[in-house]
């Protein structure tokens, strides 16, 4: 029994936060807290084991895109090729 999801039956998702509005330490606040959410929830025994969200920040700051991947699916080296 295989502990991942055969390929092509998980789609991706991308979380989406509007933070506009909201002052800079509010919307740096709710990022880290969300960043901390989306890396404790990982469960090799569930899909999906990369995740990303889109905090659109309005026109107090640039939007930023997190993106987490559990350790075991992508090295330092492939960050590089990702980044």
């Amino acid at each position: 029994m295989s502990a991942c999801a055969p390929p092509g039956t998980v789609s991706p998702t991308l979380a989406r936060h509007d933070l506009t509005g909201q002052a800079l330490a509010a919307q740096a606040d709710f990022i880290a807290e969300e960043s901390t959410r989306m890396q404790s929830g990982f469960d090799l025994a569930r899909a999906p084991l990369l995740r990303a969200a889109w905090f659109a920040r309005g026109n107090a700051a640039p939007d930023e895109l997190l993106l987490i991947a559990h350790h075991l699916i992508i090295d330092r080296v492939s960050w590089s090729t990702v980044l």
